[in-house]
């Protein structure tokens, strides 16, 4: 769609072998829509992940008799859940996500600029370099705070799968949660992230050892492969690339 939008531009050449697309109003108020609706799609979907996560696991660890009172498909019973009673609550969470997302990247992109700018002003170097400054304690700041509400947002998903409360209460309650408890829940998270990173490191290791052990005994492989650097190193991020991915649930669960 992106694509469609961007084609009905005109192209205008410039030097040789180089040219740039010029849209109208419209196009570009509409391929911006665009843009911002596939972003919060796909915030949407993460977001709806980790609030199935979080009322599965949520379930499982505050259920009693496991066995007989647990559903068959835990992951579907929360996401279904999560579906008929909290989409907008998940719409919502993407939402702040998605707008301070945007609002640092408007950010970065204006920054870039006056750096680009500034070679050609004819301001002093200390100007600049208070410039500087405050541009990126401004950026760290920003990404401070995308990080704070991106965990917030976790386990307010967590809280409101419990409770059955809005949004914006489960995540006053997950907030004074984590407040009265920070120093146990930064350690358990200090602890379950070292974890979960030994993990991926063993899994991508044993994996590239076992590559490595197949390819020097296993005929043909012994006898016509000049090197194992290569499929060794492909196995080993394939390896890793993986465990991201599957070590990423249990880290959603902590």
């Amino acid at each position: 769609i992106a694509m469609l939008f961007t084609s009905t531009g005109s192209l205008e050449l410039g030097r040789s072998g180089f040219g740039h697309i010029i849209l109208d109003k419209w196009s570009e108020a509409m391929l911006a829509a665009h843009c911002l609706g596939v972003l919060w799609l796909v915030l949407f979907l993460r977001h709806l992940q980790y609030c199935t996560i979080g009322g599965a696991v949520s379930n499982w660890y505050f259920t009693r008799k496991k066995r007989h009172a647990l559903a068959q498909t835990p992951v579907l019973t929360a996401l279904g859940t999560a579906l008929r009673y909290h989409a907008g609550s998940i719409v919502l969470g993407s939402f702040l996500i998605g707008s301070l997302k945007l609002i640092r990247w408007l950010f970065l992109f204006a920054r870039r600029r006056c750096r680009m700018c500034s070679k050609y002003c004819p301001a002093g170097d200390r100007r600049n370099c208070l410039l500087r400054m405050c541009c990126c304690c401004l950026g760290c700041c920003l990404r401070c705070l995308e990080r704070f509400l991106q965990a917030l947002c976790r386990y307010a998903y967590a809280e409101l799968m419990i409770s059955g409360r809005p949004f914006c209460f489960s995540a006053a309650s997950a907030f004074k949660t984590l407040t009265s408890n920070i120093a146990g829940a930064a350690a358990l998270r200090l602890v379950g992230s070292g974890f979960l990173f030994l993990g991926k490191i063993f899994v991508a290791v044993a994996c590239g050892a076992t590559g490595a052990v197949i390819l020097l005994s296993e005929s043909p492989y012994d006898e016509h492969l000049y090197s194992i650097a290569a499929p060794v190193t492909v196995i080993v991020i394939a390896a890793f690339s993986a465990s991201l991915l599957v070590f990423g649930v249990y880290n959603m669960a902590m």
